[in-house]
């Protein structure tokens, strides 16, 4: 084939796959699959790109970054623990075939896998890079577009016009929620998912750092970026899932972190100036920063406080679950659950605590990737039976259940063996993007930029992951394959000179 063509097919099939991240359920891909779960079609594109890219690249000898390599070694592990499942005393549930199950959970993984490894080696480019990022942009404004037009919708009819339910039916097979945002994705968690995973984290790191992969400005003042930040807070709000606000939340904490170093330096100086006025007075100069530090903690910590307040009481008239969030009873019999039922959160803690009895009673090894379906049956808790929709799942559905929950799900499945692989590979990771952050802004334009989107999206997983446990959709393996190209592209870089020296 002509190399132009082939670099034209490429780079076709790259731009494809990144503008059509957002559809998360495409009616089309969900008859084809057979699940709403992998029913996106960005990841067609991408099992044409693994055949006609990358598996090429790496049989001409091409290579993974260190820190791919250890999300190799945590599939690895998943693999494991599910072949050591067949030696298991798994419950049967219904007709569902325990080696499909099991075969189908290991697909999920590794389309997971094979967006973040993809990605972590095609862009470690800067010109890929940025034209990826591009794409980003443009997919997350039609997002974000169409979801306020689904909010506007809503608000002026109370429902939605035939048009836009047409519309939507044929992105996906979900629904369009009453009062809630869901984009084009299949329910409004979902929306916030990939809006906490990919978007927000790069609008949020391009804002902070005051950087752009256009040059054009806003009334010569605001960057695209600023622009999709605005629109795309917006939309996280109308989508009023809590674990998504809170994983935002978490974002702009940990944004404010930051600035606290800047806020500290300048505390010191306003506590001398009031404190150490004489030079008899300068032996309590030690105390000054303790004090500037608890000072900057206790005002980030306040901050945070009434922000949570103040979007609770803002729209609680708009989600009825709000208006139970600050009506605990500790008297009650049992308060946790029942301040969880208030919530309409109770089905999911029981899903949780269950997962957690599959984990105490395998704690090594798990049950295999997708087998704790079988066991959670056996371990909801007595109170958990009041809930219609856990008796649902359990005996009118042929379902089978799941923790809804990542990291009950990795210690489940995969045991403390997996559990802490995916906690090092994670770690190595916040440690990349912490080092790509640092360094001078002059010298490595851009990439300290993603160093810190990355570190942005591993604290939104940390509670996205108590929410969605899939492994198949792609955003925060996204996300963080552009981290690892990132630090394998400045890696190349540091190395260049000492190399040429040689």
């Amino acid at each position: 084939m002509n190399k132009r063509l082939f670099h034209l097919i490429e780079y076709g099939l790259w731009s494809g796959m990144v503008f059509l991240l957002p559809i998360t359920s495409l009616p089309l891909v969900v008859r084809l699959v057979r699940s709403d779960v992998v029913g996106a079609p960005s990841g067609i594109i991408l099992l044409f790109l693994i055949f006609i890219w990358f598996i090429p690249y790496l049989l001409k000898r091409g290579k993974i970054s260190a820190i791919g390599l250890f999300s190799l070694i945590f599939a690895a592990s998943a693999v494991v623990s599910s072949l050591l499942s067949l030696f298991l005393p798994i419950p049967p549930f219904r007709d569902v075939s325990i080696l499909t199950n099991s075969a189908k959970a290991l697909i999920t993984l590794a389309i997971g896998l094979s967006f973040y490894l993809v990605f972590s080696v095609w862009c470690c480019q800067a010109d890929k890079l940025r034209l990826v990022l591009r794409l980003i942009h443009w997919s997350g404004l039609i997002v974000m577009l169409w979801s306020i037009m689904q909010a506007i919708a809503w608000r002026q009819l109370q429902g939605y016009p035939a048009w836009m339910e047409v519309i939507h039916r044929t992105i996906s097979t979900g629904v369009l929620y009453k009062g809630r945002v869901c984009g084009l994705s299949l329910e409004p968690s979902w929306l916030a998912h990939q809006l906490n995973m990919l978007y927000l984290p790069i609008w949020l790191a391009f804002s902070v750092r005051r950087e752009s992969v256009y040059r054009f400005r806003f009334l010569r003042i605001f960057s695209l970026e600023n622009v999709l930040l605005a629109g795309g807070t917006i939309v996280m709000l109308l989508t009023f899932s809590r674990v998504g606000w809170l994983a935002f939340l978490l974002m702009i904490a940990y944004l404010l972190w930051l600035l606290g170093g800047w806020c500290v330096r300048l505390m010191e100086k306003f506590i001398k100036s009031i404190w150490l006025q004489r030079e008899s007075n300068r032996k309590r100069s030690g105390m000054v920063r303790t004090l500037a530090v608890l000072s900057v903690i206790a005002g980030i910590a306040i901050f945070m406080i009434i922000l949570v307040t103040g979007i609770v009481f803002a729209f609680y008239k708009f989600d009825p679950r709000m208006a139970d969030m600050f009506l605990f009873q500790p008297d009650r019999e049992n308060p946790l659950m029942w301040y969880a039922e208030q919530l309409e959160f109770g089905p999911r803690l029981i899903y949780w605590m269950a997962g957690w009895g599959v984990f105490e009673a395998f704690p090594w090894l798990g049950v295999g990737l997708g087998n704790v379906g079988f066991f959670l049956p056996d371990y909801i808790a007595p109170y958990g039976w009041r809930f219609a929709e856990v008796r649902t799942l359990l005996f009118q559905t042929d379902q089978i259940i799941n923790s809804k929950n990542l990291w009950v799900r990795i210690l489940s499945e995969t045991g403390l063996v997996g559990f802490v692989i995916f906690l090092i590979w994670l770690f190595l990771l916040w440690k990349a993007g912490g080092f790509l952050r640092g360094l001078p802004k002059n010298k490595f334009p851009f990439w300290g930029t993603i160093g810190l989107s990355g570190e942005l999206t591993i604290l939104g997983l940390l509670i996205e992951g108590f929410s969605v446990d899939s492994f198949a959709l792609p955003y925060f393996w996204v996300s963080l394959g552009l981290l690892t190209a990132a630090f394998t592209a400045v890696q190349k870089e540091i190395s260049l000179p000492a190399d040429e020296n040689k």
